[in-house]
């Protein structure tokens, strides 16, 4: 599945930036760097702010600091 779909999906979850940390790191887990991932996050982000989506491009904003660490100890991807 594309990373768009599985960030769609996140989107509409009861905690969409919890879900999308979980996406993250199964792209990581999976061999993608860190800078592979915001660059791909970067075309997401891109989508939806075409489409009108501010509140969903936040939402990947955010991931894509906790991607960058840049972020509290509580979302921190350790990998």
């Amino acid at each position: 599945m594309p990373l768009l779909d599985h960030v769609e999906n996140a989107l509409r979850a009861d905690d969409p930036l919890r879900q999308l940390r979980a996406v993250a790191i199964e792209y990581l887990s999976a061999g993608m760097g860190r800078p592979e991932l915001l660059n791909a996050l970067e075309g997401v982000r891109a989508v939806l702010r075409s489409q009108g989506r501010e509140a969903d491009e936040d939402t990947v904003l955010e991931l894509m600091d906790v991607v960058a660490d840049y972020c509290g100890p509580h979302m921190r991807i350790e990998l």
